[in-house]
């Protein structure tokens, strides 16, 4: 299976046209044509509905399925041309919101040998960006401060520390805005102090 012909399908499956994927890749419709082919010649199967070519194509049912196994097949192959290429330059590229960058991090970076701290790419993201990030291959890791449960298999979770953070107001908004509610709108791991 060519990873080509794949990428040429997933885009046949956004746009619904040969000319329009033709166009995007720079190459002629009947190159489309024909790696549509190739696919449904390996998997024996009719992967779209050719009725007018006027009209945007349709997937069949198989096609659908194809679709869906193309996607994760691009993805990984995607990340793994991104993780061989932060192989082959040294570099540990990590992600971080910016106040672990500026607060946490260098704490972390002192007890490091000077060779590996010199090999260390900080990225300064919000969490969710670096989570995102490191799912699509950008990222060799995260430090993240991440209060939700995790559930993603596909990456490994290790705490190395907990801290806890405080809210910090005037007394008055404590005493006035937060005991007029008979529950905070906080979340239950914020801790309270004044």
């Amino acid at each position: 299976m060519n990873i080509k012909d794949l990428q040429y399908y997933v885009s046949l499956t956004q746009l619904k046209n040969f000319s329009l994927v033709a166009a995007q890749f720079h190459v002629s419709q009947p190159t489309i044509s024909a790696a549509i082919r190739r696919l449904e010649t390996e998997l024996k199967t009719q992967l779209l509905i050719r009725a007018n070519p006027h009209l945007p194509v349709a997937l069949t049912t198989t096609g659908i399925q194809v679709q869906r196994h193309a996607n994760q097949i691009l993805l990984e192959h995607q990340l793994m041309c991104q993780e061989v290429a932060h192989t082959t330059t040294d570099q540990l590229v990590i992600g971080m919101p910016p106040i672990i960058e500026i607060n946490y991090f260098p704490r972390i970076a002192s007890q490091l040998p000077q060779a590996l701290f010199s090999q260390i790419q900080p990225i300064s993201q919000g969490s969710l960006a670096a989570l995102k990030g490191l799912k699509n291959g950008q990222l060799d890791l995260a430090v993240l401060a991440y209060l939700n449960e995790f559930t993603d298999t596909t990456i490994q979770l290790t705490t190395f520390d907990t801290q806890s953070f405080s809210i910090v107001g005037l007394k008055s908004i404590f005493e006035t805005d937060f005991k007029r509610h008979s529950e905070p709108r906080l979340p239950s791991t914020a801790q309270i102090n004044h």
